[in-house]
Formats: structure tokens, sequence, C-alpha cells
């Protein structure tokens, strides 16, 4: 045996919970208003994409960065649970694989209740805020780009700055 000392850094941990957990908002919304399934999702240091398999319009994403938000502002408690597995054929989750076994479901009331194994804040309210800039077409549906908590704030110092400095150079209100 060997002793191992390990170092969290919480910063960086606490920005992607924040992050992931608002991904679970936005695609339980996706599925709840639009029926569409997220296929595909990223977590990177600079960015944070889902990928749904149908198309949305600007109009319906920003209905569901207005939901997601609204939840964000609920402050709802996020749980997270291995159900029964003789029970788990009788429960409604997202899910991308077929899983039989040692299932941990996360669920979010009203919003999400979705198979996964990831760190995920213990409300919604730590989320802070999630905004969704931008979304391309993308292999048929729809590619969201997103940033939630100190990412989304961090987002917009930088614009609020080269906003601030186009308008300076043109002598323009901002």
């Amino acid at each position: 045996w060997a002793q191992v000392t390990g170092l969290l850094d919480w910063e960086q941990r606490f920005e992607r919970m924040q992050n992931h957990t608002g991904e679970h908002l936005v695609s339980g919304t996706v599925h709840r208003l639009y029926g569409l399934d997220n296929i595909g999702f990223h977590l990177g240091d600079r960015d944070v994409t889902c990928d749904f398999n149908g198309e949305l319009t600007d109009e319906q994403l920003r209905e569901v960065e207005k939901v997601v938000n609204r939840a964000v502002w609920e402050n709802v408690e996020v749980f997270a649970e291995y159900p029964d597995p003789a029970t788990l054929p009788d429960l409604d989750y997202r899910s991308k694989l077929e899983l039989t076994e040692d299932v941990r479901l996360v669920t979010i009331p009203g919003y999400d209740v979705c198979a996964c194994c990831a760190p995920h804040v213990r409300s919604t309210g730590e989320v802070g805020i999630i905004r969704m800039p931008d979304f391309i077409h993308y292999k048929g549906g729809v590619r969201i780009h997103m940033k939630c908590g100190s990412d989304a704030v961090r987002d917009y110092q930088v614009k609020f700055r080269e906003i601030s400095a186009s308008a300076a150079l043109f002598s323009l209100k901002q």
C-alpha cells in the first residue's frame, strides 16, 4: 500500500458541474418541449456543445433559454439515485444507451430525468445563468453552443469590453 495525496481544482470542477447541470436542463427542456433527443455533448475548457437529432429555430432556442433560466431562479434540488433494477423498465428517463443495472438517474424535478454518472451541483441555483449564444445546423439536426455560471459571466464581460471598445472607436453609445 502507498499513501497518495490528491489535489482537487475546485474552481474548475465547480465550473464543469455548472455547465453539465445546465446541459441537463437544456436537454431535458428541448426533449419535453420539442421531442428532440440529445445525441452528443462536449464539455470543453472554452466551449460546451449539445447536439440534437432535429432542427430548432432561433425563437425556439430563446424559449428554451427562458425556461432553463427560470429553473435556475427556482433553485430546484438536483437528485442522484440508483433505482431498483426491477422498477427501471417502468421509469421514464433519457439515456443514450439501453441500461439494465447499476443505473444512476439524475433528476431535476419538472425539468429532466437522465441516466448519468457525472457530478452535478446540488441545486439549479448553483448553475448561475445559462446562455446559448449560438447554434448551427449540424448533421440533420442542431448543435447548440452554451455557457453556464461563471463561464457565462466571463463571456459577458469579454463581449461587453469588446462592444465598449468598438463603440468608443466610432464615438457611439453602446
